[in-house]
């Protein structure tokens, strides 16, 4: 039976997440990333934005059911990978005004058990012409969560945290993913994990050459950012949808996107226009909500369960 995907609009003058509040938390980025963006995330403003509608149409594309939440089909159809596993995609227009992204993920607050079927990823992403596509992130393949990037004109995905000890004690890991300010061809992932306190007990900065991976105009990356979360099966294990497998509660927050031209973070949570795509695979498994969230905008929520 089809699932009626729901957004939830409620609006909460004050949350805790599990064990880590949000409420006085400063998004000031530490030392490790390049100075050359602002460290203050600006606060968001309050308010209800528009929601979106309960019912979004329902696509097929090869062998893979998707919902499409917002954009248009052929944009959909040509970036709905396969039909293996279920997952969302966000993705805002191509252009040269956005160099970086910015988010939170409350880790204590995920649920998951992949039976040693599948893995899971969390990650954000820069996409250009022809398919250049990178991705910058967390995975996680049984044993806790771990950083990865992954270049397919390259050729290249590396699991690059050798060791994990403090980052699964965590309670949250905030993002700061894109172009370094003053060498486009270099893309960096600074990442800080901090506990139920709010101190950072890890931080991770990773550079990776994307020379040739997209194109320029004006000294500039041509390039769009998306988020995704995902649980697929892993390489050689078979498509059940009833495996047992789960991964709930991933809560993005506190979304961003640098603008280069106005010089300062602007909002890209669902509900801006700035987000110009956005869908989910196989639908039957995946759960998607938005919902606002004092201090931090609009939170996008995904759970995927194959129980």
């Amino acid at each position: 039976m089809r699932k009626i995907l729901s957004f939830v609009i409620t609006i909460i003058m004050t949350m805790q997440i599990g064990s880590y509040s949000y409420a006085n938390e400063n998004y000031e980025c530490s030392d490790g990333r390049p100075k050359s963006y602002p460290s203050k995330i600006s606060p968001y403003a309050n308010g209800r934005p528009t929601s979106y509608p309960n019912d979004h149409p329902l696509y097929t594309w090869g062998a893979a059911p998707y919902q499409a939440l917002k954009g248009s089909r052929p944009f959909m159809n040509s970036n709905v990978r396969n039909n293996l596993g279920s997952y969302y995609y966000m993705y805002t227009g191509n252009s040269t005004t956005y160099s970086q992204a910015h988010g939170t993920v409350n880790l204590k607050k995920i649920n998951f058990d992949n039976k040693n079927l599948r893995n899971a990823y969390i990650s954000f992403g820069i996409y250009g012409h022809n398919e250049s596509t990178l991705d910058f992130g967390l995975i996680n393949t049984g044993s806790g969560w771990k950083g990865y990037y992954y270049v397919p004109k390259l050729g290249a995905e590396k699991d690059w945290w050798e060791d994990s000890e403090g980052v699964n004690n965590a309670d949250s890991v905030t993002f700061d993913i894109g172009f370094h300010p003053t060498n486009q061809d270099i893309v960096t992932g600074y990442f800080e994990f901090k506990d139920a306190a709010g101190k950072v007990i890890k931080k991770v900065y990773k550079e990776v050459n994307v020379s040739g991976v997209f194109q320029k105009k004006d000294g500039k990356p041509v390039c769009g950012f998306y988020r995704f979360v995902s649980l697929i099966p892993k390489h050689g294990v078979l498509d059940n949808n009833k495996d047992g497998s789960y991964l709930t509660n991933i809560d993005f927050s506190a979304l961003q996107l640098y603008n280069t031209v106005e010089k300062k973070y602007n909002n890209w949570n669902m509900r801006t226009g700035i987000v110009e795509q956005a869908f989910i695979v196989k639908p039957d498994n995946i759960s998607f909500a938005t919902y606002p969230y004092t201090g931090l905008g609009i939170v996008d929520s995904t759970s995927i369960s194959y129980r």
